[in-house]
């Protein structure tokens, strides 16, 4: 919807019982109809309003697609019922009526991208908190219901000047969530807990009050791999302004940047021991990159309200009684900033919140430094940060290369990290039911493991069991009861149709809301169907099978459709019938890096496998995802990877012509 900024000279004008927009300019110091909000101020600069909306709302507050709501939670249950597909590059809109109360909050549902201008609006009760993925909610009711999903797909979420906001989840998928919170004054909190999924945190010219809505415990707060980027926000009287506890196998990386913290870290009784502005806990098998730059510390007072006690501007590391033995690394660079840095492991504080050990303090940071604690909370070398990998000069090449197909299978697994999902596909006879399994892959973060018809090879057991759930993807024609058997106390999912193409419908189903599909022939065309796999991975896009001629499935509202591969594999009435963009080649690697081209055009790395061993390609589909894999053969025109870093997936009996 074309959105209008309302300035000096861009207002409404209320003429009788309409309004229309004018370009008249209003003087300083004149007050928005009905608003509050006061002409020349900040809070005017950032009011955005939809073209043709009216600024006088009656008693509502906030609108949506041509609705008025009377608080913001009535607003967001209209968004979750509106079962519209969206994107990050177009999502759905919310507008707070300026300066406005918008009501109280406690645990305003969101599940679906969503951009929400409150300009200058607040909220003013309850939690104050938008929550994600923490419980069933109906799209039909917009309620919860245990009947109902958590977290469909990956979310983007930007609140833009918005007062008393916050947001918060206990995770329960691996779907990313990306937050961005713009010029929102005395949040409440950001907390997320669990360890399923990433999480992008951005929040830009905020600010965090314990006197004014606020948590005086923690404003920020995070468990899980991904970015929190905070920059150009205050925090004031919070005892940990930061307070980030890194769960997850993998990495965590924290930018602090032009901020201040005032009276932070004080503490209060319950939080002494870990009470600090910023605080960095990586947990064994995780690590934590930090970075400080251009920020301030100030206090009006004591730095610390306990005897004996000071855990410094910036606490690297838990040293409460009950922390874990082993922690994981934290990295800590400083740029033109002074702090007091403590580190610490477990045992500096006993059971009763003492120090153990007095003599360690905090150390005096001035200006610019780079330090790394290692899992016993000792500083190890003060290089620069080993998360800034140099740029190299000429382009890498690795492999993934096991000794057959179901090991390389498992050493992908074992590149994608942590997972409690995993996907079993007959990598032994046929690949016809494995061809669809990719979306459903990139949904659940999960590896495609290979197996045989009766036995589950030993490298694919050894990565199977640490999932707690498994997808079988086929019927027992491809995938006996005997290889259940050996999955016991596994949760258990079979995926299987009458028919390959049956079976392509049923993962659809279990991917849910998408917004792209990919249509292919299931009888000739698994190398196209393989060239998508990567792009469905990412992208949560159904491949669709088909006899070529004709397709059984329904048409959805709001799906952009592709077909792959050209006239004589898929035919022109598919692509009418579902409008579809067609994708075509003369052959596998032609259509192939047609793909590359639409989906990953100009990226620096890229995966390849041999064209006429598709299973490899399958396999890699979660892992590749963000990068493509390019079917090769020694005839292939392989042009596409000169000058690339590249990653060999699978053995191979030829070397490629990069010409």
């Amino acid at each position: 919807m074309k959105k209008q900024k309302l300035v000096a000279a861009l207002m409404s004008i209320a003429l009788g019982t309409s309004t229309v927009f004018s370009t008249v300019a209003f003087a300083e110091g004149t007050i928005l109809p009905n608003s509050g909000v006061e002409i020349g101020t900040a809070e005017s600069s950032n009011v955005v309003l939809p073209s043709g909306v009216e600024l006088n709302w009656g008693d509502n507050t906030v609108y949506y697609n041509g609705g008025y709501y009377k608080t913001l939670v009535d607003a967001l249950t209209a968004v979750y019922k509106d079962k519209t597909p969206t994107t990050k590059e177009k999502p759905k809109e919310i507008y707070c009526n300026p300066g406005k109360d918008v009501g109280a909050m406690t645990h305003g549902h969101i599940a679906d991208d969503l951009i929400i201008y409150g300009n200058g609006a607040n909220v003013t009760g309850g939690e104050h908190d938008l929550e994600i993925d923490t419980y069933k909610y109906s799209r039909d009711t917009g309620l919860q219901n245990e009947a109902g999903e958590f977290l469909a797909k990956d979310i983007t979420v930007t609140v833009k000047n918005l007062n008393g906001i916050a947001s918060w989840g206990q995770r329960n998928t691996n779907h990313k969530i990306t937050l961005n919170f713009e010029n929102c004054k005395n949040m409440n909190r950001i907390y997320f807990s669990g360890t399923a999924g990433d999480i992008d945190i951005n929040v830009n010219g905020c600010s965090f009050d314990s006197a004014k809505w606020g948590h005086k415990d923690t404003s920020i707060y995070s468990n899980a791999n991904g970015s929190i980027n905070v920059s150009n926000t205050t925090f004031k009287n919070i005892d940990v302004g930061l307070n980030l506890n890194h769960k997850m196998k993998g990495i965590q990386t924290i930018s602090v940047e032009n901020c201040e913290f005032i009276d932070c870290g004080l503490g209060s009784d319950s939080s002494k021991t870990y009470a600090a502005p910023i605080r960095i806990v990586a947990q064994s098998n995780a690590e934590s990159n930090l970075i400080v730059n251009n920020t301030k510390f100030t206090y009006s007072g004591s730095t610390t309200n306990f005897e004996g006690i000071d855990n410094g501007d910036i606490l690297l590391g838990d040293g409460r009684h009950d922390a874990a033995e082993t922690q994981g690394t934290t990295i800590l660079e400083i740029k033109d900033t002074n702090a007091k840095v403590m580190t610490q492991q477990k045992g500096h504080y006993d059971a009763n919140g003492d120090v153990t050990n007095p003599e360690k303090k905090p150390i005096e940071v001035n200006e610019s430094e780079n330090i790394k604690i290692d899992g016993n909370g000792d500083i190890t070398n003060n290089n620069p940060p080993i998360y800034i990998p140099p740029t190299p000069s000429e382009p890498t090449k690795t492999e993934i290369i096991g000794s057959d197909r179901y090991e390389t299978a498992a050493k992908i697994a074992d590149k994608m990290g942590y997972y409690d999902t995993a996907i079993l596909v007959n990598g032994d006879k046929s690949l016809s039911d494995g061809l669809s399994a990719s979306s459903l892959a990139g949904k659940e973060k999960a590896p495609i493991l290979l197996v045989k018809q009766n036995i589950i090879p030993k490298e694919t057991l050894t990565r199977a069991l640490k999932a707690k759930k498994i997808y079988i993807i086929g019927g027992t024609a491809a995938i006996s009861k005997d290889v259940e058997k050996q999955l016991a106390g596994k949760e258990i999912v079979r995926v299987d149709g009458k028919n390959r193409v049956e079976t392509s419908e049923k993962v659809a189903k279990l991917v849910g809301n998408y917004d792209e599909a990919f249509i292919v022939n299931g009888n000739t065309g698994e190398a196209d169907a393989i060239s998508v796999s990567s792009v469905a991975a990412k992208n949560q896009a159904p491949i669709l099978l088909t006899n070529g001629k004709t397709s059984t499935h329904s048409k959805k509202t709001g799906v952009e459709y592709y077909v792959v591969g050209g006239d004589a594999v898929v035919s022109d009435s598919i692509v009418s019938e579902f409008d579809a963009e067609r994708i075509p080649g003369s052959n596998r690697y032609e259509t192939n890096r047609a793909v590359i081209k639409e989906f990953y055009p100009n990226k620096n790395k890229y995966y390849y496998t041999k064209g006429d061993l598709l299973v490899d390609a399958l396999a890699v589909s979660p892992l590749s995802k963000d990068n493509g894999v390019v079917l090769v053969s020694p005839k292939s025109d392989n042009s596409i990877l000169k000058d690339k870093d590249l990653v060999q997936v699978g053995g191979m009996d030829f070397e490629i012509n990069l010409k």
